[in-house]
């Protein structure tokens, strides 16, 4: 899979690894570079832009815990996936990571009353901001979205919420016809806070 980002700059997109993990990566159409954007040492994939330039999400098989196959003893690792949030600054704030009580917040903005007055073809005349990465240690900047691991594919993202697609592992037995409940997968959403 592969997404421009917002200002059309840059590309993130999933690459085969030779140790058959995907990983997410961003190239800089002006640059002509491409940098990491997850770790190799897990599979991660479906990469997708915060349409405000702060992150960049993408699902990743983090939660390793392996079941006993029972007749042949064989070991199978299911609802391993969860998003994965990663600062795109390095002086960036990510959500849902540990605060401590003398962690520095930004000052509250006091709504503006004389913006109620714009009108909506001026905001439709807003230019898309530039959008500023700092690669070094980018794939280290992440914290994990605090929901339990499922099986997630087709990851989107909106202004302050996630959406991606979840399903359960039915085995190899054939499809049923009949359009019975349990069939399809579930879309969960997810909001992400403005402030943490």
């Amino acid at each position: 899979s592969y997404s421009w980002s917002p200002d059309s700059r840059y590309l993130a997109y999933d690459v085969a690894l030779p140790n058959q993990f995907t990983q997410v990566r961003i190239w800089d159409a002006i640059g002509k570079d491409v940098h990491p954007a997850s770790d190799p040492m897990f599979n991660s994939t479906s990469a997708e832009w915060d349409p405000d330039g702060k992150y960049l999400y993408y699902l990743s098989d983090r939660v390793i815990n392996p079941y006993l196959d029972h007749f042949e003893a064989r070991f199978i690792i299911n609802n391993a996936t969860v998003p994965i949030v990663a600062a795109l600054q390095s002086d960036g704030q990510l959500p849902f990571a540990p605060r401590s009580d003398i962690s520095p917040n930004a000052p509250e903005k006091k709504p503006d009353r004389a913006g109620k007055d714009e009108t909506a073809e001026a905001k439709k005349e807003e230019k898309v901001k530039p959008i500023r990465i700092d690669f070094e240690h980018l794939p280290e900047r992440i914290v994990q979205v605090p929901i339990a691991p499922g099986n997630f594919s087709s990851l989107s993202a909106i202004s302050g919420k996630l959406h991606f697609l979840g399903t359960e592992n039915r085995g190899m037995m054939p499809f049923e016809t009949d359009n019975s409940p349990g069939e399809s997968g579930i879309i969960p959403r997810f909001s992400v806070p403005r402030k943490w």
